[in-house]
């Protein structure tokens, strides 16, 4: 049975406890792939009608209400895996009626195959259907991953209606979805089971189309895609990475575990620093060393007291601390000015030098797009870890524009400043040589904070040897997975910096 909110397969090697990240298609290479596997077979029919069958044996392991079914199919061959669908359900002992959404379309070859095929009613208008929607199922196969995300009024007002049915399920992608960005419209079939085929869909995936799609059941056809297409994007969740948390050996000591230097807290902003050190400390760095205001060494010691702190209103007494690192750290609490622009300067450069990795937050990106840095080259060791308002200033562009393509905006920022890009947000996007989904994480994490202490995680996974790729994957993924578990045992609001930290310490020693 498929899990509400969840995400499942009928491949063996991309259960919970795999390393294999699940790879996600766009609809061009869906439809590429198709196209070169037409090519190959004598009959795409054929191949249209196994996809039904799944579909309609894993139709029969849902709960439904039932054994009335109405089938919405529109005129292209996601409204012929439908009606074949439909066929198969009826053979089943269902009763199932059709419903053409879009009479006056033409209809694809294999769409009028299968109504040829096919003894189920077609009515015209759902008035000439008699319903009662709490006792029906209804089968969204109108457009597939050929859809778009902006329904028309006639479309919009078809799937408010049917949106109160007992049981919602769509074939491949829900009516008002986007198949390659979160976007969705207001009115969208919502979905309670989506069967899909051949591979997952970015739109199954991300952000807000989730609401329409509260569970994926994929379907492989035994076509296995990534034999012959690798996905550039991918999803994953703690379980996936968590065997790379570093491990510790009988006779470890602190110095095997890195040396992370943390350049944080500028006048009014203390806290920030402390908070990514204690992320740090918690996540297994050996040494952290917190550079920062004089003001706020006691206020640093008094909350980490293993913490080596250095602190002066003179940002050019630090170069021994910076020295120091095999990481550095940079930005929490930064902010235009002097001191912090003295600090950021000398930051890049000594990573430059000594190519070391360097991890961007914060205030730090607010300088990054000011003089002198715009003309400084960052370390080729570089991480930004921008939330939505950071990427749009580092984009130039509006944050409705950098959440409504978050892949799209993630790619962006890895591009133009040649590093790994990590957009912060509901399901973190990682942008390296491919993309990758985190699938953890929950409102609860939208705390102040929460991106300081993801900032010392990053920092302890880099510090302790990981590749740059995979310590911000185990990061943002152990981060979110605290935020899982809050949600689930006490709710979304009220989750602390405090809770956070005891969190991550439950997390990383499971």
């Amino acid at each position: 049975m498929t899990l509400s909110g969840s995400v499942h397969s009928d491949r063996t090697d991309w259960d919970s406890q795999s390393t294999r990240l699940k790879e996600v298609f766009s609809a061009k290479e869906i439809k590429d792939y198709e196209k070169s596997l037409f090519k190959k077979i004598d009959d795409d029919l054929d191949l249209m009608k196994k996809a039904a069958l799944a579909a309609a044996n894993q139709i029969e392991e849902y709960r439904l209400p039932s054994k009335k079914i109405l089938i919405l199919f529109g005129p292209g061959n996601n409204g012929g895996d439908g009606v074949f669908i439909g066929s198969f359900l009826q053979k089943k002992g269902y009763q199932v009626e059709l419903l053409d959404v879009l009479p006056k379309k033409k209809k694809t070859r294999l769409l009028e195959k299968a109504l040829q095929d096919s003894d189920l009613q077609n009515s015209y208008s759902i008035k000439e259907i008699e319903i009662e929607l709490h006792k029906i199922t209804i089968i969204d196969a109108v457009f597939g991953i050929g859809g778009r995300h902006i329904l028309n009024d006639e479309l919009k007002k078809l799937m408010r209606f049917v949106n109160d049915a007992a049981v919602k399920i769509a074939i491949d992608i829900p009516t008002g979805v986007c198949s390659d960005s979160e976007k969705k419209d207001n009115d969208a079939f919502a979905a309670d089971y989506t069967i899909t085929f051949i591979g997952y869909k970015i739109g199954q995936i991300l952000g807000k189309s989730k609401e329409a799609i509260d569970s994926v059941e994929l379907k492989d056809l035994g076509l296995r895609i990534s034999n012959t297409m690798e996905s550039k994007v991918n999803s994953f969740n703690f379980s996936d990475v968590k065997k790379n948390l570093p491990k510790r050996l009988i006779d470890s000591h602190k110095s095997n575990f890195g040396k992370l230097t943390v350049i944080a807290g500028d006048d009014g902003y203390g806290g920030a620093g402390i908070l990514s050190c204690k992320g740090a400390l918690i996540a297994g760095a050996g040494l952290v060393r917190l550079v920062t205001r004089k003001k706020y060494i006691s206020a640093a010691l008094a909350h980490i007291p293993e913490l080596m702190v250095s602190g002066s209103s003179n940002a050019q007494d630090f170069k021994e601390e910076l020295d120091y690192a095999n990481v550095i750290a940079c930005g929490p609490g930064l902010k235009p000015g002097y001191w912090s622009e003295q600090l950021m300067y000398q930051a890049i450069q000594i990573c430059n030098e000594k190519n070391i990795p360097l991890i961007l937050d914060a205030g730090a990106l607010r300088l990054i797009i000011e003089e002198p840095f715009v003309k400084m080259k960052l370390p080729k060791k570089t991480i930004i870890t921008p939330h939505p308002g950071e990427a749009a200033a580092l984009l130039s562009c509006s944050v409705s524009e950098v959440q409504s393509n978050r892949i799209d905006t993630a790619t962006k920022l890895r591009t133009k400043y040649g590093c790994i890009a990590v957009l912060k947000g509901y399901q973190t996007i990682i942008a390296d040589e491919s993309i990758h989904i985190c699938e953890n994480g929950t409102s609860a994490l939208a705390i102040p904070g929460s991106g300081d202490i993801l900032t010392g995680l990053v920092g302890a996974m880099v510090a302790n040897g990981l590749e740059l790729d995979l310590a911000c994957k185990v990061a943002v993924s152990l981060h979110g997975k605290c935020g899982d578990d809050y949600s689930s045992e006490i709710g979304d609001v009220g989750l602390s910096s405090d809770m956070l930290i005891e969190l991550l310490r439950k997390n990383i020693n499971c």
